[in-house]
């Protein structure tokens, strides 16, 4: 129960955040960028919304790991990203 509340809330945090973004701003990747991985990564983390970041760093930081993983999948649309490890490069490096 206390699991689909969450991924309620981080839902409708979700739709709230991507109502109010603009995503003529999203950044590109610069030639300093890492390599990889990483490079894609950063790439897949810059695409999302201020409000889409913090929703997925608060539930990183709820050691809610599954729901930011659910919640990247639900707006990514290469089923090759590894969640998990997307998830947890974030959560080290982002938020």
């Amino acid at each position: 129960m206390r699991r689909t509340a969450t991924i309620l809330i981080a839902a409708s945090l979700l739709l709230a955040a991507c109502s109010n973004s603009d995503d003529t701003t999203n950044s590109t990747p610069s030639s300093t960028a890492p390599t990889g991985d990483e490079a894609r990564y950063d790439e897949i983390w810059n695409a999302r919304s201020p409000g889409m970041q913090a929703t997925v760093c608060k539930l990183l930081a709820a050691d809610d790991q599954k729901s930011a993983s659910t919640l990247l999948r639900e707006t990514l649309d290469d089923p090759s990203v590894d969640l998990d490890a997307l998830a947890e490069y974030i959560n080290d490096k982002k938020c």
